[in-house]
């Protein structure tokens, strides 16, 4: 059981450097990162904790977008 929560922690801990990783990429290279550049700078990082890691800022900037319009929409 205590090796499942360390593989659950460790996995955790990573998915939000991997996040904060990506955050820091678009801050120094603000025209925009290639999945090349991600790979490069974060080999270290599995391709699994990448994908999602992309995939959670993608469906954060969609849900600020849709809250945006909605906003938009009732001032109106």
């Amino acid at each position: 059981m205590f090796e499942i929560c360390n593989t659950i922690c460790s996995f955790t801990t990573n998915f939000v450097k991997c996040v904060f990783r990506i955050l820091e990429l678009c801050t120094h290279i603000p025209k925009g990162i290639t999945d090349e550049v991600i790979q490069n700078d974060m080999s270290h990082f599995d391709a699994q904790q990448r994908v999602m890691a992309i995939n959670r800022l993608l469906s954060m900037v969609i849900i600020n977008i849709k809250v945006d319009l909605t906003k938009s929409f009732i001032n109106l």
